[in-house]
């Protein structure tokens, strides 16, 4: 049974558990290790396996048009890693937007351009998506432009992936 992952809009992220079966509804977890998660605003939240080490880490996509990492330790608690341990902290939407909105981020990790390790996709409030590919060095490179696969794929007011 899948559990669910939600971010709000004040920026929290919540851990919902189905018990007792597949027509039980969800419930709030007693204990939530999302407990202290919190980008301020609209939190776009996945469960990834980031640092490829075989357990869940958390990349959350902000209002504040940033993205904001917790690994996941050895010990199951989520460590915020900032500064140069967030390897999305070069990473700000808003600065590059053109269209007089908040930038939102979206963000979605998958292995995009299939060579075995995540990518970045983040779909932006003017409806764009933008692609970060990982290198060898596991460090990120922005595709723009015809470069970007996504490039020219553009809807308004919708910001999925």
């Amino acid at each position: 049974v899948l559990d669910l992952v939600v971010g709000d809009g004040d920026g929290r992220v919540t851990l919902w558990t189905r018990v007792g079966g597949i027509d039980a509804l969800p419930v709030r977890r007693d204990v939530d290790p999302f407990l202290g998660v919190n980008v301020r605003y609209q939190a776009v939240p996945q469960a990834v396996d980031w640092d490829s080490d075989g357990d869940l880490d958390l990349l959350v996509g902000s209002g504040g048009a940033c993205v904001a990492y917790w690994e996941r330790l050895q010990d199951g608690s989520l460590k915020a890693q900032t500064g140069s341990s967030n390897p999305f902290a070069a990473i700000n939407v808003s600065c590059a937007l053109s269209c007089g909105t908040l930038g939102a981020a979206n963000v979605h990790a998958a292995d995009w351009d299939g060579d075995g390790d995540l990518d970045l996709l983040i779909g932006v409030e003017n409806g764009e998506v933008w692609y970060w590919e990982r290198l060898a060095s596991g460090s990120l490179r922005q595709l723009q432009g015809r470069s970007n696969p996504f490039h020219g794929i553009r809807m308004p007011g919708f910001r999925s992936v």
